[in-house]
């Protein structure tokens, strides 16, 4: 898997263990987004459904293809395939990230 692919697959693991890590522990990280989540405007939440919807489609996308790569290295197969079906997925992944970039433009950094 080169660089690049690898990289943006990755990140929905890390994403998914620093996000799961506050809900565990329930620490004020948690119970902020939870409070947070709850207090915002109509058009907002809106915005931020779409966003974790994409976001789980893409983590989901994401796994599948890391899963993939690691039965194609275990079982020193061909990646043509793999490939293939990846140049075709990054435009769906693109898709998600508009989503995403949806609701981030409604936040302040």
């Amino acid at each position: 898997m080169d660089r690049e692919k690898g990289g943006m697959l990755i990140r929905s693991t890390l994403h998914n263990y620093a996000m799961s890590s506050h809900l565990i522990h329930a620490d004020e990280s948690a119970l902020s987004l939870l409070w947070d989540r709850n207090h915002r405007p109509e058009e907002e939440s809106e915005k931020q459904a779409i966003a974790h919807t994409c976001r789980l489609l893409s983590d989901n996308l994401s796994h599948l293809f890391l899963i993939w790569n690691a039965l194609i290295e275990a079982f020193k197969l061909d990646k043509t395939e793999l490939n293939n079906v990846y140049r075709e997925a990054k435009s769906l992944f693109q898709q998600l990230e508009l989503g995403e970039e949806g609701f981030w433009q409604t936040q302040e950094i």
